[in-house]
């Protein structure tokens, strides 16, 4: 009777421990949805609380990149000493000001994968620890317009494999830097915003004449421009269609 309750008991025991990693594992996901459910976690102030989070390194992957604060949230981990290196689609190496040259003149490498049809993943590795992906671009239509979906794994193990990806990629990937204005955008991700710039301007669009670029209320040219070189533009698209560029110094 003793010998049956012990292996009993240590079947029970075996039992247990096969279930206790994938208890774990559950407790290592975490999910977000936008819209955000009742109760739920945001998807953009996950990833950015995340990158806030990250002491060593950040390796993202996107196809698409219009999100300000994910963008800034990214700079600021790039001045606090973090390895941040980004790997983007070929679209984003297009002519004109884009998310991508927003984080290069950040001094954050940007590489550009032209090596497929698109570089669709959407993926964020930090400090080799936790991986950040899910259906979700990090552009303002994903949050704002999109039925989209967000998760982060808790999993070094799952991390490193995600690590070995990203590196594969970045192998034949080439710096913004090289193939800039090479590129049309592809039109093959209806999520993507059709404006990959990280802000969204607020105010007047104001040209120089002279200079041919134009600002809005927040760059730093825009209170500069002289009266007499000024003119206004009823919307970013207005401007650049008239021949018009995106001044360098706007947030």
């Amino acid at each position: 009777m003793l010998g049956a309750v012990r292996r009993f008991a240590i079947v029970g025991l075996i039992t247990v421990l096969a279930l206790a990693p994938r208890w774990a594992r559950a407790n290592e996901i975490q999910v977000c949805f936008s819209p955000p459910l009742a109760h739920g976690c945001d998807p953009t102030q996950a990833v950015i609380e995340a990158l806030n989070s990250a002491q060593h390194q950040v390796l993202v992957q996107a196809y698409s990149f219009t999100s300000a604060p994910i963008a800034k949230a990214i700079v600021d981990a790039r001045k606090r000493g973090v390895d941040v290196r980004v790997i983007l689609d070929k679209s984003n190496a297009r002519r004109g000001y884009t998310g991508a040259t927003f984080l290069e003149h950040a001094n954050v490498p940007v590489l550009i994968d032209a090596q497929h049809a698109i570089a669709h993943n959407k993926v964020m590795i930090i400090d080799g620890q936790t991986v950040i992906t899910g259906s979700f671009n990090f552009t303002k239509a994903a949050e704002q317009n999109n039925a989209e979906n967000l998760v982060l794994i808790h999993n070094s193990a799952i991390a490193e494999q995600y690590v070995q990806n990203w590196s594969t990629h970045a192998a034949h990937a080439q710096p913004l830097s090289k193939v800039s204005g090479r590129f049309p955008r592809s039109g093959l991700d209806d999520d993507a915003d059709g404006d990959d710039r990280p802000t969204t301007p607020t105010g007047p669009i104001v040209g120089n004449r002279r200079s041919l670029v134009y600002a809005w209320p927040g760059c730093a040219s825009y209170d500069t421009m002289a009266p007499q070189n000024r003119v206004v533009f009823p919307s970013r698209q207005a401007a650049e269609s008239a021949g018009y560029r995106q001044a360098g110094n706007c947030p």
